[in-house]
């Protein structure tokens, strides 16, 4: 028995070989995985900081973009407002000048009438006064 006993031991010893390899080997793998996993968390920060950057460059080349297009339109719009507030006062200046025109032509024209009416005054006046003493007469004539 002592060599079925020996057997068995021989058998003990290369299965704890076995099972001890094996967990070298498992133990290794680990490690490979370890390792694996940290280079491809590696990769992936560094496409993931890459993609970053890219997205921020994209993103401030967006706002340079949006800023010179509002910069531009806001130059726009002041230019737009300082032409009409030029046109505004152009036609305000207009209607005062023919708002003054009006009124010294209005007040001219009152005047002319004033004056035709005052010249038609006397010439009826001295109508009647010339018709009140041709009657005056032909009265004195026909007595």
């Amino acid at each position: 028995m002592n060599s079925g006993s020996r057997a068995a031991d021989l058998a003990a010893q290369q299965v704890e070989a076995i099972v001890s390899a094996a967990h070298d080997a498992a133990e290794e793998i680990r490690e490979e995985a370890r390792q694996a996993a940290r280079r491809e968390a590696a990769s992936i920060t560094a496409e993931a900081g890459a993609t970053a950057e890219r997205l921020r460059s994209e993103g401030e080349s967006l706002r340079a973009e949006a800023q010179a297009v509002y910069d531009k339109a806001k130059d726009e719009s002041d230019h737009m407002r300082a032409e009409a507030t030029r046109i505004l006062s152009e036609a305000r200046t207009e209607a005062d000048s023919a708002r003054a025109e009006a009124q010294g032509a209005a007040v001219r024209l009152t005047v002319e009438a004033k004056e035709r009416a005052d010249s038609l005054v006397a010439e009826a006046t001295a109508m009647r006064t010339k018709a009140e003493e041709e009657g005056a007469r032909l009265v004195r004539e026909a007595e």
